[in-house]
């Protein structure tokens, strides 16, 4: 799924807060859930960013580490309110892997997991890169798509036996696997489909997430006392 829903409706306890919330009109109640959207909202941005900033270690597990992409940072979070609720909205493909892991299945075309002997990957479709690259499948079914090896990034070469097959005149007509040894550094590997994990921390932990909103409620209900002089 490409976005998630945050929603923000408490009941009205028998509480102070809870009887002035009461009193307000469709429009208050609204400008108060305003309140807590906007808490909400800066909550989520400020650990979308954080998550950038301080956690590569898929990046890191590249040889050499690959450049952060700056992902998460750059996802977008909308918000709104009505009399019933706040609504803060998370799009960008893959969040919901903060609640649960993440299942990705190719449409059509095989998927490009970038290697981690190829930094340049990390981030990339493969038709951005200057590299040219081409179909490998190795003598055990493993399918990538691979440069030439060259003294590049330090890493060591990929080697590997892709095979082929071609007629043997000499024993009888039919086909036999011969094997061609070749050196290349994999790229991508092409996968039908895959599994990522889920990551909690991408965003606020469910604790964090209602005490922003609670604090947030709370403001907006004493702000609205004071301008209606309750």
């Amino acid at each position: 799924m490409n976005a998630l829903a945050i929603h923000y409706s408490p009941k009205l306890a028998d509480t102070e807060v809870g009887k002035a919330f009461a009193m307000l009109d469709g429009a208050n109640k609204r400008g108060v859930y305003w309140r807590v959207a906007t808490a909400v909202r800066l909550l989520v941005k400020a650990a979308l960013r954080k998550d950038q900033a301080t956690k590569h270690k898929t990046a890191r597990s590249f040889r050499p580490p690959a450049k952060p992409t700056g992902y998460w940072g750059r996802a977008r979070v909308t918000y709104g309110a009505d009399a019933d609720g706040a609504q803060v909205h998370v799009a960008a493909p893959g969040i919901t892997r903060a609640f649960q892991d993440l299942e990705i299945h190719a449409k059509g075309k095989l998927l490009t997991i970038p290697a981690r002997p190829s930094p340049e990957a990390y981030g990339k479709r493969a038709r951005e890169l200057s590299e040219k690259l081409f179909f490998v499948r190795t003598a055990s079914g493993v399918r990538m798509l691979a440069t030439p090896t060259k003294e590049t990034e330090g890493g060591k070469p990929y080697i590997a036996k892709p095979h082929r097959v071609k007629p043997d005149r000499a024993r009888r007509p039919g086909r036999v696997r011969m094997e061609v040894k070749q050196d290349f550094r994999p790229v991508y590997w092409l996968r039908s489909s895959v599994t990522v994990p889920q990551k909690r921390n991408i965003l606020p932990s469910d604790a964090a997430l209602a005490k922003e909103a609670r604090a947030g409620y709370a403001r907006g209900i004493e702000a609205r006392k004071q301008v209606l002089g309750l």
